[in-house]
């Protein structure tokens, strides 16, 4: 959600409890006024809208009796975020020309009011630093600017500086307190002014938010965090809001709000900091992807950031040992964490970005896709109607990187087409591609099986590593463990260099129908998964259409008797026949004389 600025959802997109059922798929934003926020909750500023205001440091009362300092510590690692202009759509989120963080995620936390004997204080930033690199985090990796070439998101987060702040603001926030706490805490010196930072301010049950709204919406029960930014300090600022939900344990609809599917054990024994964890990630993602609130979302009118697409969408889960239930290990710990939309194929709520380069929107571009590397056809590439993969594939299918230089989208897939164009060739275009998943994947397949690092061995999903040790070695032993039939043909067929095993990649309940038709020369509708075949007529049929002076048409074998066929008339009438027609019609006259 996005706030204006801000957001678990920016205060552009808010997280709204009218309609549990709906939060669970999706969360529901409602735009609320021009100040808007982005997270689970919040509403968002127009794309059109930029923060233009000059730098104001505020003041604030003094926290733990220190004394505000007039001269901020700014942090030496910042990099400016420049404006850009437009990135590929189609994902069901679209970019809309702002800055997007790419690279250098420092996180910050200021613990806000009494967080004494809370085990939050090391859950959560234990968290936040095993999101580096994880897959999970990586999905952020699919989202690019629009400079030339492309730049994709890079996957690192760093767990920086915390500090705590005791009720400097009371215990009754509005966005402007939370603001003013962020400041504060930039003020006195505690925390960097870092342009490359996100400052997460993390309330204590007993604190209230408030979103100066008509009507005024509520944490806990309207909403479950923000994010937004401001000009603090001459840097333009990211800070998020995320509360301890404890305080109101059920929506009005007699649902967890802001928790998770746990409602008595969470994963850590933590009801409030492990539902904490959700919305920190949730938060996060938005930030990173759409930082000033003019970059990533769905569309102006309903919002829809990276995280509110997937919001209340857990996906599969596990019981924990404590018997909560939880979808995500890191380093050890469980967690119970929210979907995030991956921006490839077509777009969906997931987990972890496998690092699968051959990922596919629709089985009908993975069927050509498969036919087209697995015998060297770029005709079959071409029928792919993903330009990234249609572009790969071609390049797969000639060993050429020609196709690659065309405008790729995403750079990480660029970087994958070269490098794997080559393969056996362990190329250096590897190196920079941001998701680490993705580069394990290049790097191994890429290298055609000899030993590397990294390579197919460090690719965490286990179909994806198949497909990678199965390109790679030429061995199409290693596909038998991938699950999805779909997915296990491909890996056959170009794993082999064998088009047949790519016959049966359908999204139709009965391939080998869809292979019959497709091997016989029929053709497929991928959507009513229905065959038409082609007519064959019998020849001597037409010659006898012909021969009668008929027109013959060979879409549905019939004769039409346009000419002047058996009747005499046609010979004597002006205008008739042309000669050879009149000629075959008295051979034909001549002949049933002789009868």
């Amino acid at each position: 959600m996005t706030r204006h600025p801000g957001g678990l959802f920016t205060r552009r997109q808010k997280q709204d409890f009218s309609g549990w059922n709906t939060l669970r798929v999706g969360m529901l934003i409602t735009i609320v006024g021009a100040l808007s926020v982005a997270g689970i909750c919040a509403q968002q500023q127009s794309p059109k809208q930029n923060n233009n205001a000059p730098p104001v440091a505020i003041a604030v009362a003094p926290v733990n009796g220190t004394t505000p300092s007039s001269t901020p510590q700014v942090s030496t690692s910042q990099n400016e975020i420049v404006p850009i202009a437009e990135a590929a759509t189609g994902n069901g989120i679209d970019y809309h020309g702002g800055p997007l963080m790419l690279t250098t995620h420092n996180v910050y936390f200021i613990w806000y009011g009494n967080w004494n004997g809370n085990s939050a204080t090391t859950l959560l930033p234990q968290f936040m630093q095993n999101l580096s690199n994880s897959p999970y985090f990586s999905i952020n990796t699919t989202y690019e600017d629009a400079s030339n070439p492309v730049k994709n998101l890079g996957s690192s987060v760093g767990m920086s500086t915390q500090t705590f702040d005791v009720y400097s603001q009371g215990s009754a926030l509005t966005d402007t307190s939370v603001r003013n706490i962020v400041s504060g805490a930039m003020s006195r010196g505690a925390l960097p002014v870092d342009a490359n930072g996100i400052y997460f301010v993390l309330t204590s049950k007993d604190v209230s938010e408030t979103s100066p709204t008509n009507p005024p919406t509520h944490f806990c029960t309207d909403f479950c965090g923000w994010h937004t930014h401001a000009s603090l300090f001459g840097a333009d600022i990211k800070y998020a809001f995320v509360g301890d939900s404890t305080q109101c344990p059920n929506a009005p609809t007699g649902q967890p709000a802001c928790a998770t599917l746990n409602t008595t054990m969470s994963p850590n024994g933590n009801l409030g900091a492990d539902a904490m964890v959700s919305v920190l990630a949730h938060e996060l993602d938005e930030t990173v992807t759409d930082p000033d609130l003019n970059a990533w979302y769905r569309n102006v009118v309903n919002g829809g950031e990276n995280g509110d697409l997937c919001a209340w969408n857990f996906g599969p889960t596990f019981t924990t040992a404590n018997g909560a239930q939880a979808n995500i290990t890191l380093a050890g710990v469980n967690y119970l964490v929210q979907q995030d939309w991956l921006n490839d194929g077509g777009g969906r709520c997931t987990m972890a970005s496998t690092g699968n380069v051959f990922f596919y929107a629709s089985a009908h571009d993975q069927y050509y896709g498969c036919h087209g590397m697995a015998t060297g056809s770029t005709t079959d590439c071409n029928n792919i109607t993903d330009s990234n993969d249609r572009l790969i594939c071609q390049a797969v299918a000639q060993h050429s990187q020609t196709p690659c230089s065309t405008p790729v989208t995403d750079r990480n897939l660029q970087l994958s087409c070269f490098g794997i164009a080559f393969a056996p060739n362990f190329p250096s275009n590897c190196r920079d591609i941001t998701n680490p998943q993705m580069q394990s994947f290049c790097y191994g397949v890429s290298s055609g099986g000899s030993p590397s690092t990294p390579n197919c061995s460090t690719v965490a999903d286990p179909d994806a590593r198949a497909l990678c040790n199965g390109m790679a070695l030429h061995d199409t032993s290693q596909c038998s463990s991938i699950s999805n039939a779909n997915d296990r043909q491909f890996c056959l067929g170009v794993a082999g260099h064998d088009g047949s095993q790519c016959s049966t990649i359908s999204s139709c309940p009965n391939p080998s129908a869809q292979a019959a038709c497709l091997d016989g020369g029929g053709t497929w509708n991928w959507s009513t998964c229905n065959c038409t075949m082609p007519v064959v007529c019998d020849p001597a049929d037409q010659q006898a259409c012909i021969n009668s002076g008929g027109i013959w048409n060979s879409s549905d074998c019939t004769c039409s008797n346009s000419g002047c066929g058996t009747q005499i008339i046609c010979e004597q009438s002006p205008g008739g026949p042309n000669p050879a027609a009149q000629l075959k019609s008295r051979d034909i006259l001549q002949s049933l004389a002789a009868q």
